[in-house]
């Protein structure tokens, strides 16, 4: 059982497929890189760190993960024959999440350099690991000998109750590198959930948006900004952030009534999801552009239902659930979102007409540097060989060799070639590269008369 959770009204406000309405970025900023699977199988990231590891879980069976450069690691229980997820990784390669143990209760758990290990609990059964921090702290939930969970955090080997603002029981969800925790538990009057900041055994109420009847704290960054939602009494869950003793809403209603924020990195940046015609869509939240759907940041035609941004590091790159199929019952592809830096300036082919031949035309090259050019029908996100994913990846999916060339000395290269007359009325994505460098161009999205 994954104990965390986006809040339920929210959840309950998400039950049939719709799509997205925003107003699409160009040229895309992001490619997006999906995670190969077995057949059949749904994968979802929940982490990411600094060197774009993802940590997650793989459905049928339950496999906790870990996903780099295109190769995916399994990583098995304490106990074998029980399943395992992952919440999150560290850049030092610390994957924390839940697995079974000898006993046959699911606790939280830590795997080093692929080992599991329990963590053990507070006296109780169960528990789960939801974050782990640079300096090797764990924070999560384990329940205590009455069963009742209770937040911990987790170093150097010893576990301790992180304890509530009254009523027993609470819930540790994100940390950073100073020693705080945030998370939530109940309201000494019953009143409802009530969002934290703890630090050096001490915790305090954030309280809530001006509007709101309750709130919930789901993570902080090393500038001690927490991000959270707070709900009002009409079930709108709107994320804040909370800075300085000061709750501020990140919401934007032109988006959808309602918003969840997941994790917020070093550089203020923000990612979550936001329940749109009855549909979860993952957003990016920044403070030079507000909360802006990542369906209007990727590259177009990839086929993917974009769902919720789950993690994003201090580069930036993202680790995003999606899925594929007619509605929200269809398999599960995670993804690996990330920042593209084109240098290089590719035209329109021309004469843009299929059944002749057709030019594409690049410039900013370095001279005598060799390009390469390609196309693909679909959107979407391929590796360099060679290259950082932080530094460039192309936006075509399955990307489709054309040819090389050499740039001149005026850094220009050109290729020429017979577009087929079955090419007439589709749209063609196109892209050249210089691998060596791991510079790209621009993304050229174009339809053949």
């Amino acid at each position: 059982m994954r104990i965390r959770q986006p809040l339920t009204p929210v959840m309950a406000a998400i039950l049939a497929a719709g799509s997205a309405s925003g107003q699409p970025v160009w040229p895309p900023p992001y490619a997006m890189i999906e995670m190969d699977a077995p057949p059949g199988t749904g994968v979802t990231p929940y982490g990411i760190n600094g060197s774009a590891a993802m940590a997650g879980s793989l459905g049928s069976p339950n496999l906790a993960f870990v996903w780099q450069n295109g190769i995916g690691r399994y990583l098995r229980s304490v106990n074998p024959i029980y399943a395992a997820d992952a919440n999150d990784v560290n850049d030092s390669g610390w994957v924390v999440g839940q697995g079974g143990d000898f006993a046959g209760h699911f606790v939280p758990t830590l795997w080093i350099d692929g080992e599991p290990m329990s963590l053990g609990t507070l006296g109780g059964d169960d528990g789960e690991a939801e974050a782990v921090t640079q300096e090797n702290s764990v924070v999560g939930i384990a329940e205590d000998a009455d069963q009742i969970p209770w937040g911990f955090r987790w170093r150097d080997g010893q576990m301790i109750n992180i304890g509530s603002l009254g009523v027993p029981g609470s819930f540790a969800y994100g940390a950073n590198n100073l020693g705080q925790i945030v998370g939530h538990c109940f309201d000494p009057n019953f009143v409802g959930r009530r969002a934290f900041l703890w630090e050096n055994g001490q915790m305090i109420d954030l309280g809530t948006l001006p509007d709101g009847y309750e709130a919930q704290a789901l993570d902080i960054n090393d500038l001690g900004q927490v991000v959270g939602v707070s709900i009002d009494r009409d079930a709108r869950s709107n994320a804040f952030l909370w800075e300085s003793g000061q709750m501020r809403s990140i919401h934007n209603p032109d988006l959808s009534r309602s918003s969840v924020p997941e994790r917020i990195n070093n550089r203020s940046e923000v990612v979550g999801f936001v329940p749109q015609q009855g549909q979860a869509h993952a957003f990016i939240w920044n403070e030079t552009d507000g909360m802006r759907l990542i369906e209007d940041l990727i590259p177009p035609n990839h086929g993917l239902k974009i769902q919720i941004g789950r993690d994003i590091n201090d580069e930036g790159q993202i680790a995003l659930e999606t899925y594929r199929g007619p509605n929200q019952q269809g398999i599960f592809v995670g993804a690996l979102v990330t920042p593209v830096h084109p240098t290089m300036t590719l035209a329109d082919p021309t004469p843009g007409r299929a059944g002749t031949n057709n030019t594409l035309r690049l410039t900013g090259v370095t001279p005598g540097a060799t390009v390469r050019f390609y196309y693909s029908l679909r959107g979407g996100g391929t590796l360099i060989p060679g290259c950082a994913s932080r530094v460039n990846a192309l936006q075509l999916a399955k990307p489709i060799w054309i040819a090389t060339a050499a740039a001149d000395g005026n850094g220009e290269a050109s290729i020429t070639r017979t577009v087929p007359r079955i090419a007439r009325g589709q749209t063609i994505l196109f892209q050249a590269v210089v691998q060596g460098e791991c510079a790209i161009s621009q993304l050229v999205v174009w339809r053949f008369e």
